[in-house]
């Protein structure tokens, strides 16, 4: 295999290769499901999807929303969208950061919670027993 590989390769720098068409390589039906399986969901178009989705909704919104500053305000347009998509992404971080922190103070709570169990009556006795004697 390797004085093959070498001789092609000395061939084609001499210029002289010869082109030979490669084996196809064959998979029997089994293995391509167990790799198919292995590789998981290759279909990504739900995300894609979900995404251009999330795209339109927020153009709608800020569009509204513009449009209501535009009203109340006599913006042009241009500076009423502008300052649309500056409060919806304001609103979305703010939306953001008070989910993620109550994730936080949920998980912390819940963690307290375990701990407060492994230490109540019985066991906490037991503790004060031992560390007593």
């Amino acid at each position: 295999m390797a004085d093959d590989m070498a001789t092609r390769l000395m061939a084609k720098m001499r210029g002289s290769a010869q082109r030979e068409e490669p084996e196809p390589v064959t998979t029997d039906p089994t293995t391509l499901a167990l790799l198919r399986q292995a590789r998981g969901e290759t279909d990504y178009s739900y995300v894609h999807e979900a995404n251009s989705k999330g795209q339109a909704e927020f153009r709608a919104a800020v569009q509204k929303r513009a449009r209501e500053l535009q009203g109340q305000h006599g913006l042009s347009y241009a500076f009423a969208e502008a300052r649309a998509l500056k409060e919806l992404r304001e609103e979305q971080r703010v939306t953001n950061e008070r989910d993620r922190r109550r994730a936080s103070y949920d998980q912390m709570v819940k963690s307290n919670r375990a701990e407060m169990e492994a230490n109540s009556t019985t066991a906490l006795r037991q503790r004060i027993k031992g560390s007593a004697a």
